[in-house]
């Protein structure tokens, strides 16, 4: 099969953002391990250039090495992805590749990712739409932080609790009066808009809205917690459907991260037991 006929048995999906920072704060953010974890993954290891591995991670159980095919430092970094993806027509388990384009202008800087080799079958439908919910997601995350929190380190409350019910039923409990409450109901979270909740355990969080494509993923800002950003989501990336509550804070005492994880977990307990 020739490489043209390859292409077009693939797809994949593009995201593309302005933001006021410099080309080279861009690159280090998306290629220091040190920077990585300020936004993205948890923990993160890097031996950069071409043929080194960038390795995201989040869990034990989730750690994800990624071969670096190019190195253009300030330009272009193409890697491959941590996706465990349904094999070819042989069996052989089949790589996503993920582009990272970066053109300084005007003392800003235009990144754009292309995350591409989807196959076009249905199997492939759920890693097409994780990747691509995930990255319109992350790709914000990276933009709040080099435009608010540039050079400080990131803490994070991260909630999993795994669920036996539909998107639908799971959205309907969080955003309900025993969950996350937010004020006029969860139709008015519109992207772009304000938004928030106040929720069950007394804790209160409002902000901008970054995120909404309900039943699966919101994300906010808190500006009541020095502009954190709050994400909720249904995901299935250990191979169940789980309950996600992320909070991303900079420059939050952690004693108060830990109490307020305490009586989020309780919460997500209480309405998915």
């Amino acid at each position: 099969m020739t490489v043209e006929a390859k292409k077009k048995e693939t797809r994949g999906h593009e995201h593309k953002f302005t933001i006021d920072a410099s080309p080279a704060e861009v690159w280090k953010a998306i290629t220091d391990a040190d920077e990585l974890v300020n936004w993205f993954p948890m923990e993160a290891t890097v031996n950069p250039g071409a043929g080194g591995v960038i390795t995201y991670g989040w869990a034990p159980e989730m750690q994800h090495p990624c071969q670096i095919e190019i190195w253009e430092p300030e330009g272009h970094l193409r890697t491959s992805w941590m996706e465990s993806v349904p094999g070819d027509a042989e069996g052989k388990t089949v790589a996503t590749v993920v582009d990272w384009f970066i053109k300084g202008e005007g003392g800003r800087t235009t990144l754009r990712l292309v995350h591409s080799g989807f196959h076009t079958g249905t199997e492939w439908g759920e890693d097409y739409d994780g990747t691509n919910r995930g990255w319109n997601y992350e790709l914000r995350s990276l933009k709040h932080y080099l435009e608010n929190h540039l050079g400080t380190a990131r803490r994070m409350i991260a909630l999993r609790q795994p669920v036996s019910i539909s998107p639908p039923e799971m959205w309907q409990r969080l955003l309900g009066p025993d969950g996350l409450a937010p004020q006029g109901g969860a139709a008015a979270l519109a992207a772009g808009g304000e938004y928030e909740f106040n929720s069950c355990t007394g804790d209160k969080f409002s902000g901008s809205v970054l995120v909404s494509q309900a039943p699966r993923d919101f994300a906010g800002t808190v500006t009541n917690m020095n502009n954190a950003i709050l994400r909720i989501a249904y995901e299935t990336c250990f191979g169940r459907p789980e309950a996600f509550v992320f909070i991303s804070t900079w420059g939050v005492d952690e004693k108060d991260n830990k109490k307020l994880e305490g009586r989020l977990r309780e919460m997500l307990q209480q309405l998915f037991a």
